[in-house]
């Protein structure tokens, strides 16, 4: 395909033990990493993701992913490009999309580097998109390149949202995350406002403040404290980081887990 340099396929299975033994898991997920030319970007980051993820979707080797598709992209688009909106465009509004898996790729055949998106998205999503595994190919769109390098975009001053329960003296729900790091890798360093939501209501809002002094930027998690409630699936997190020099503001609602 013109403005691909080269791309590569293969089946990663994996083990989740469980804590003790308990609730232990395993699966296969499905690889397909492309590699962009330096010449061009690319054109449109909705019909992109569509067509690697419909080609990866008619990749059959024999075995049925079961657990997630990895997409890995190299060059295209700025590292910092938020993919939120083509994968909610393709996938629906409930999918959530992975950074986390980068760790566990470090021994697969493709070695990362600081130029690779990872974009890990459940099978059962690409089942409701695109049909049961695994579907003819489709037709690849006109124009998903343009010539040029991509443009630079700032990165967001928060990311990488994770939830915790602590439980212990009372129920604790933590919403941890990673402060941006800018182009002379100074971290983000203003104070973040996490409010907590229970069926879309604001309950508690609990200021993650910055720091001039630390290495991280200041803290970088928010806890809340309460009853049981606070385990329940209808509780998400609004969180707003405002903008600042070398940072992208942050304003998200629906926040629960990049993952």
């Amino acid at each position: 395909m013109p403005g691909i340099d080269g791309a590569d396929a293969y089946s990663v299975p994996w083990y989740n033990p469980g804590e003790g033994g308990l609730f232990s898991s395993r699966g296969l997920d499905l690889m397909l990493w492309v590699s962009i030319s330096p010449e061009v970007h690319i054109a449109d980051g909705e019909q992109f993701l569509r067509a690697m993820a419909a080609a990866a979707w008619s990749i059959n080797d024999g075995y049925s992913p079961d657990g997630s598709v990895v997409l890995i992209v190299r060059r295209g688009l700025d590292r910092h490009v938020d993919w939120m909106p083509a994968a909610r465009a393709v996938f629906g509004d409930e999918v959530s999309v992975s950074d986390d898996v980068r760790a566990s790729l470090s021994d697969t055949e493709v070695p990362l580097t600081d130029e690779d998106v990872v974009l890990s998205i459940r099978d059962d999503l690409y089942r409701e998109v695109f049909g049961e595994w695994p579907a003819a190919p489709g037709e690849v769109p006109d124009a998903l390149f343009a010539e040029g390098p991509p443009a630079t975009v700032l990165p967001p001053a928060v990311s990488d949202f994770r939830t915790a329960i602590i439980s212990g003296g009372g129920t604790c729900l933590v919403l941890s995350f990673t402060r941006g790091v800018d182009a002379r890798q100074e971290p983000y360093r203003a104070d973040v406002a996490v409010t907590l939501m229970h069926g879309g209501t604001p309950e508690s809002t609990v200021l993650a403040l910055g720091s001039a002094d630390d290495a991280a930027g200041g803290d970088t998690a928010a806890r809340f404290c309460g009853d049981d409630t606070l385990a329940d699936d209808d509780v998400t997190f609004h969180v707003v980081a405002p903008a600042a020099p070398g940072f992208l503001a942050v304003d998200r609602l629906g926040v629960r887990d990049d993952g």
